[in-house]
């Protein structure tokens, strides 16, 4: 045929870069995309907590305690996610476009890019929604285990989380500050701040997990089984935020052993973490969370009653908000 050569076929793909690095930069953008995807599904979640939240205002259209503390608080986690996402859109803009010459490739100019304002921002967004959303478990937890005025086990089992969650803000400013020298999130410096701080969020998730389903578990059964296996089921991942915490265990571990795919879990983890959240919210607005009345030994109503969404604050704030309405 007229105009072949002999030999293999012109090479058109990257010259001098390993198969690693190949791999991290194929996360790295597969992971800006999943990214956006991610912050498109938590964006549905927070415009329909609002919607709740707002419906549940009383005829003097003043928003309740709960209302006027979790619509800020979402919309806070909501900016946060958006910037993270917005970075991360830009930092691809960056390494593949802008500076696509960059000697060495992407892989080194990502070593640079850690170091730049835009990441520090997109950084400080992603420290910031992590520790907020943290302390949401911790609330939500005592919410679980505050099942009768008065207990004092809910403030027991809640000693270590807050421990963890201050040392955990310490972590993550350690990590920020590492993160944003070169070379960035590759330095060996980095990962011996990164591994502790993943792990500690994630040990602190698993162990809020284990004392949320724990607490349901033990309440159930003393209720001898009322709420059926489908809702009792649902009430535990969604309580328990399980899906952020296999996430972070994901994310954890490919960090800890250096494997590219860690790109993956560190671009969704912070809407996966946030959708939980939003989940949590969702049912506590709408009157379907967990509170102390479920845990009453003679609650025998299957599911969680509709009469439950027209309470007020208890749902949400547990036991200051009856002290209040006193």
């Amino acid at each position: 045929m007229s105009g072949s050569t002999s030999g293999s076929p012109t090479h058109y793909g990257p010259v001098g870069e390993s198969s690693s690095d190949i791999l991290l930069e194929k996360t790295f953008l597969a992971s800006g995309y999943l990214t956006g995807v991610g912050f498109g599904i938590q964006f549905v979640l927070y415009l329909q907590c609002l919607g709740v939240l707002w419906q549940r205002r009383p005829q003097s259209c003043n928003l309740t305690l709960s209302s006027r503390v979790l619509i800020p608080y979402l919309t806070i986690l909501c900016a946060m996610n958006l910037i993270w996402t917005a970075t991360s859109a830009y930092g691809l803009q960056l390494t593949f476009i802008d500076n696509r010459n960059y000697p060495g490739g992407p892989v080194a100019f990502l070593g640079v890019e850690f170091a730049l304002p835009d990441n520090v921002v997109s950084l400080a967004s992603y420290i910031a929604a992590n520790i907020m959303a943290d302390a949401l478990m911790i609330w939500r937890c005592y919410v679980v285990w505050d099942a009768s005025q008065g207990s004092k086990a809910k403030y027991v089992v809640l000693i270590i989380p807050c421990m963890m969650l201050l040392t955990n803000l310490a972590l993550a400013i350690l990590f920020a500050l590492e993160t944003t020298g070169p070379p960035g999130l590759f330095a060996s410096i980095t990962a011996s701040f990164a591994v502790p701080y993943f792990a500690l969020s994630m040990s602190m998730n698993v162990i809020l997990t284990f004392l949320i389903v724990g607490r349901i578990w033990f309440c159930e059964t003393r209720r001898r089984g009322s709420m059926g296996w489908y809702t009792f089921t649902k009430a535990i991942f969604v309580e328990s935020a399980a899906m952020y915490s296999i996430i972070g265990f994901l994310l954890m571990v490919t960090f800890s052993i250096g494997h590219p795919i860690n790109q993956i879990w560190l671009g969704i983890a912070p809407s996966v973490q946030l959708i939980a959240n939003y989940l949590i919210v969702y049912r506590v607005a709408n009157g379907s969370a967990w509170n102390d009345r479920q845990s009453a030994p003679g609650h025998t109503t299957h599911g969680y009653p509709g009469d439950l969404e027209k309470t007020d604050d208890d749902l949400s704030l547990g036991s200051d908000a009856k002290g209040e309405r006193n």
